[in-house]
This record gives structure tokens, sequence and C-alpha cells, in this order.
């Protein structure tokens, strides 16, 4: 948004007091036009039209240097010895998860790809840089501003299409399928922000209730085998402990009653023992009781004592 400029400047531009209907409404019409180009443009847009958009400025690029470089390879074109190249010739980068779910704007899928770091220890000449990328079968090369930034893009971390239309076409991999090389630490840069912790926290706690789970294994589960996308909160302690505490106090509320009722039914049920036994106690006494008076009966009649 273009901030007001003060009407004392020299340079403010000034409308005219007043504007015909007509002159309004054309104003308003090759806006409108311009706005349906710009759009019909983006959507025509294709993988060959983006690169030839980077091929244009390579020559530029070429007068670069960096010690970080990204570029673009394709399943089908990339050497297929991309990892032992890199191995052995002992450069440090990563590998994104395959891109093979996003979409340009007007729906269509993009063409699998894989978007690739060379991290040098030095400052490089893109032309040295492009010479390894040929030979890896990449394209569009360029310099990376912020590592961390182009590792979470990898997964497609940060998107957001409420915010960003042009994140509608896409969706979020796991950072657990990032390829590291030559020593390059990933989970250095897709630790989750305080903002991301906190919304990642909130959504993971309606999933614990909406779900009703009470054991952190069944969590754990969920997460890896169905909600990818929140895998990269897994690498944080912290949040762990909250979301493995949460779950535990939720197993205490849950199973609380049901404790209390089986103490209950233990404490009624030895209870009842209890009164078993003191019957059977009172019907063993009158049994003894009876066989007194039957012994003091025979004596009786054996020696005509009273016993």
């Amino acid at each position: 948004m273009t901030k007001k400029q003060d009407s004392t400047s020299t340079n403010t531009l000034k409308m005219p007091a007043a504007i015909s209907q007509a002159a309004l409404a054309q104003i308003l019409f090759e806006q409108s036009e311009f706005d349906n180009q710009r759009e019909a443009s983006i959507k025509r847009a294709s993988t060959s039209d983006w690169a030839a958009l980077f091929d244009d400025v390579v020559d530029d690029l070429m007068a670069e240097r960096g010690r970080a470089w990204t570029f673009i390879t394709y399943p089908e074109s990339m050497n297929p010895n991309f990892y032992q190249i890199v191995t052995e010739s002992g450069l440090q980068g990563a590998v994104s998860p395959l891109h093979d779910r996003d979409r340009w704007l007007n729906g269509e899928y993009k063409k699998d790809h894989f978007h690739n770091l060379l991290y040098f220890p030095g400052k490089t000449s893109a032309s040295r840089v492009k010479q390894i990328v040929d030979a890896l079968g990449g394209v569009m090369l360029q310099p990376v501003l912020n590592i961390t930034g182009l590792i979470r893009y990898f997964a497609h971390m940060d998107i957001d299409p409420e915010h960003r239309p042009y994140d509608a076409g896409k969706v979020r991999y796991s950072p657990d399928d990032i390829v590291a090389f030559g020593g390059f630490d990933v989970k250095h840069h897709i630790k989750a922000t305080s903002s991301q912790r906190a919304q990642a926290l909130s959504e993971l706690y309606e999933v614990i209730r909406i779900r009703n789970i009470t054991a952190y294994c069944k969590f754990v589960d969920v997460v890896y085998l169905e909600l990818h996308e929140y895998e990269y909160i897994m690498a944080d302690s912290q949040t762990c402990r909250q979301l493995e505490a949460y779950i535990r106090s939720r197993y205490a509320v849950a199973h609380k009653q049901d404790e209390e009722t089986a103490l209950r039914a233990l404490v009624e049920s030895q209870q009842e023992k209890l009164e078993a036994q003191q019957r059977q106690i009172e019907r063993l006494m009158g049994g003894v009781g009876r066989m007194e008076n039957v012994v003091s009966q025979i004596a009786h009649l054996i020696t005509g004592e009273e016993f």
C-alpha cells in the first residue's frame, strides 16, 4: 500500500478536481483489462515459460559470486549418478522431496521436480557453479539469499494460501524427505518459529481432542502416518513435551472415573467375600453347638449324669 504523500511536497501528484463518469469508466475498464491479461498470462505459463524467463537473465547471473546456489532438476533429465557425483566431489547441500503434487494457478499439475541447494565454503562464481549444475542435469540456477528460507521452501513449510493466493497451487511435503549430503545440517534450518509452534500446538491439541487420543504413541502414529505436514514440529523437543503432557493429562481425566469405579467394585467384592466367610463361620459355629448338644445327650444316656 502506497503511503500518502505530504500535500506540501513538490512531488505530490494532484488529481483533477473533477473527472467525468466516462473517463472514470474508461480508467476502470483499462485496469480491469490489464488485470485480466495478467492473470491469463500467469495461467498460461508453463514450465518451459518459466525456464525461458530464467534463461533471459542467465547472463546477469553469471556475474554473481556466492556461497549458496539453488537449481531445479527433473527426474527424467537429472544425472542418474547425481548423489555419487556430489558425494565423491565433497560438495555440500540438500535436495528437496519430489514436488509431484504442485499445480499452476489454472489447476494444471506442474512438472515433477526437485529443488536443490549447493553450499560452498567460500564465494564461488556462477559460471563455475553452472558447470557443476549442468553436469548434474540441473536448470534455473539462482543465488540463494536466505538458506533457511530455501530449505523450508523445500517442504513448503510456510505456504499460506489464505493470505498469498499464489500459494494456492502448492502442497506441503515432509521435511523428513529432504536429503542432505556433505554434512549439511537440514534440521538447523527447519526448526519451527515461535508463532509456528503456537499454531501447530493449537491445531494438534484439536486433533488430540477430536480423536480422543490418550496415548502418546498413538499420537505419534497419527502424525507420521496421516498428518505429514506436522512432522517438522516433532523435531522440537519442547513442543513434544507439551503435547505428551497434554495427552497424559487427558488420560488421567479419562480414566479417573473408571479407576474409581473399579476401586468401588473391588471394595464391594471384598465385602461380599467377608460376608460370605462370616456366614460360613456362623454355620460352622452352629454345627459345633449342635454337636456339643448331641454329645451331652449321649453322655447322659450312658452315665445318667447331666452335662
